[in-house]
């Protein structure tokens, strides 16, 4: 299919863009820091270019971008007159009281040319129930977004009981949340305090989400990393590579610490000893 138009990807999935024969065109986040590349993105900007995709907070550093940062991107998007998407299905888990701000929240373009994506299987642990939102302010873009989309209706698109499970989520699971993010918060910095004293990886200490990005010490590259703490430890890990994160995640391990204390106590202390 011939390529109509470009997409710029700060960080986000790719297979809707490949589908409909879009060009992607990655723009580069610090790995440690998740700081954003401007230069880098201002360059990349052609006249096919549709379209700015940014995860925020981000995927997998854990950067929670400040209503500064991302005013900035509204600028550049303005000045271009491209649209941005905004992925947020993190922004529930957000660690230390940070201040969240949505993107279309930030300027008046922002809310006037953006759409929010949004999910609950991060907050609610319903992943396999597929089931997320799109958010807009113009009635007549999400209409027409909707219809173009092809999954207007139960027969296609999100079952009747995924539905039934986010609405009882967002009505009835708020006292469980706090819980659950009060735990991952402890978790969080269990992983770190583990990884940091580890002499193996060293971690970031991220802001959001449930997984942690840390650098890998040794010299090994992110897969034989990832399949050597899987043969000898018995532990899975999602290595840093291209095909997952971009060129710049090589040398880094993305691990998951969205479980009991107990659990990931022993699957870190796996994972360290198995060097």
């Amino acid at each position: 299919m011939k390529r109509l138009f470009s997409i710029l990807l700060i960080s986000c999935s790719k297979k809707t863009v490949d589908a409909v024969g879009g060009n992607i065109k990655l723009c580069a986040v610090d790995s440690a820091t998740g700081d954003i590349d401007f230069e880098m993105l201002v360059s990349l900007i052609g006249p096919k270019t549709k379209l700015i995709s940014v995860c925020n907070p981000h995927n997998p550093v854990g950067r929670v971008y400040s209503k500064e940062i991302l005013q900035k991107i509204a600028e550049i998007a303005a000045a271009h007159d491209l649209w941005v998407m905004s992925d947020e299905i993190w922004s529930d888990i957000v660690y230390d009281k940070k201040e969240f701000n949505t993107y279309s929240s930030v300027s008046e373009h922002a809310k006037k040319k953006s759409f929010t994506v949004f999910g609950f299987s991060k907050s609610f642990g319903i992943a396999g129930l597929r089931i997320g939102a799109v958010l807009c302010n113009d009635q007549d873009l999400l209409d027409d977004f909707t219809e173009k989309s092809m999954f207007n209706s139960t027969i296609e698109g999100v079952s009747t009981l995924s539905q039934i499970a986010a609405s009882v989520a967002i009505d009835k699971a708020k006292p469980w949340f706090d819980d659950f993010l009060t735990h991952l918060q402890h978790n969080r910095d269990l992983a770190h305090s583990m990884l940091n004293n580890s002499g193996i990886l060293t971690p970031n200490l991220p802001e959001a989400t449930f997984v942690i990005f840390p650098k890998i010490n040794n010299g090994m590259s992110s897969d034989k990393f990832a399949q050597h703490v899987l043969k000898e430890g018995k532990v899975a890990i999602v290595p840093g590579s291209e095909r997952w994160f971009g060129k710049g995640a090589e040398g880094h391990v993305r691990i998951c610490f969205s479980t009991s204390q107990e659990i990931l106590t022993e699957g870190l202390n796996r994972l360290i000893n198995c060097f």
